[in-house]
């Protein structure tokens, strides 16, 4: 799994390039794209501070998955 700067980075460079685009469509596209990396880049973070959450979760799911 990729790391949280990992994520940081290409969401950096999905903003670098929105600087270069002209199409509002495809800078919002671009803008989208690097806020799931920014989502995936806390997300990592926070399964990295608290790993007993990740173990529960896990859990969670499985027993859902069950019913």
């Amino acid at each position: 799994m990729p790391t949280h700067d990992e994520y940081r980075e290409k969401a950096e460079s999905c903003l670098s390039l929105v600087e270069e685009l002209r199409d509002p469509i495809e800078r919002l596209k671009l803008l989208e794209i690097a806020g799931g990396y920014l989502v995936l880049s806390r997300h990592v973070s926070e399964r990295h501070e608290h790993p007993e959450a990740e173990h529960d979760t896990e859990s969670a799911t499985r027993r859902d998955s069950n019913l």
